[in-house]
């Protein structure tokens, strides 16, 4: 049996879809919060997209999956990732999802991933589930991650390599929007080599997943890097502040002495050119003259009023 939870008004193929929305391609009516109503170790591939940032109760959808799983099923789930601001605020979301979510799921130790994935670890192992005592509980859980996809923002989809990305998306926002887990169900001894075989294998995916990732390709922005990441240091800084206003000003003086070179070149080489060349080189040299005036009166006049305040002080202290 194979079955698409939440599937909504696009149901992933071959499986039977249940929602509690009667949408057309829905074959069962049902709210997940009451349980998953199909007997244990009776499912060989779960299909979960955008449906379990909605539930009330988590961990119970989660070990409701695994009951109803045969060893060695596939889970895929597609959720919003956590570090962006509108899914922050949504006012139906009750989970959001990272990098560290499937570590609840399994108490295996180890990781299939690479250990830089988990650069902020809350516990000696990779599972979770160990360091919260989770594995007394009436029902065990073991779905073992097999693959972890990241979906980014179009500006984030070209620019970087994935060891950047990876520094980008654990220190700023709204730089992944959707994150997919690809889950095995263990419920028998498995050896790592099984593990690696799963983890190289085509795994599926729902079909907007993979619209998702073509308009991505096509819709990726190749312009200035919004960010610049420096990978040893760990650091990243904006590019804007690469330039400083002193830096502008002063690219704005050469350009405008280039205008006035350039008007005293033509006024030399045009007797004709040489009205309205020296009229227009002048006014470039009374706008810049009058504003050096200005500057000098206004250090004058701060002048001034720094000896006033001095004098008052001084009379105050005489007195």
């Amino acid at each position: 049996m194979r079955i698409d939870l939440g599937c909504g008004r696009n149901k992933h193929s071959h499986c039977i879809g249940i929602d509690k929305h009667p949408y057309e391609d829905v074959d069962l009516v049902h709210d997940l919060n009451d349980g998953i109503p199909f007997p244990s170790n009776h499912v060989q591939f779960v299909m979960a997209s955008h449906v379990l940032q909605y539930v009330n109760d988590l961990t119970y959808i989660m070990r409701e999956i695994y009951r109803v799983s045969q060893d060695r099923a596939l889970v895929c789930l597609v959720v919003p990732y956590a570090h962006v601001s509108s899914h922050v605020t949504h006012p139906h979301y009750l989970h959001l999802f990272n990098e560290h979510s499937a570590r609840h799921w399994s108490p295996y130790s180890n990781s299939m991933l690479d250990e830089e994935d988990f650069i902020h670890p809350l516990s000696e192992n990779w599972s979770l589930l160990l360091s919260n005592n989770e594995t007394g509980s009436e029902e065990n859980i073991d779905l073992r991650l097999l693959r972890m996809e990241y979906f980014y923002f179009p500006e984030y989809q070209c620019l970087y390599d994935e060891v950047e990305l990876r520094r980008l998306r654990q220190s700023q926002m709204n730089v992944a929007y959707q994150l997919m887990l690809h889950l095995l169900v263990i419920k028998s001894p498995i050896q790592e080599r099984e593990l690696r075989e799963w983890s190289h294998r085509e795994l599926e995916e729902p079909q907007t997943v993979t619209e998702q990732r073509l308009d991505g390709k096509r819709h990726a922005v190749e312009a200035e890097r919004p960010f610049e990441v420096d990978v040893d240091g760990r650091k990243v800084q904006m590019n804007k502040d690469q330039v400083t206003l002193q830096e502008e000003l002063r690219i704005d003086e050469r350009s405008v002495k280039q205008q006035v070179g350039q008007q005293e070149e033509k006024t030399g080489k045009s007797a004709i050119a040489a009205g309205p060349s020296s009229t227009n080189s002048n006014s470039v040299k009374r706008r810049m003259a009058a504003n050096r005036r200005v500057m000098e009166r206004s250090d004058r006049k701060q002048s001034r009023t720094k000896k006033n305040a001095r004098a008052q002080g001084n009379k105050s202290r005489r007195k």
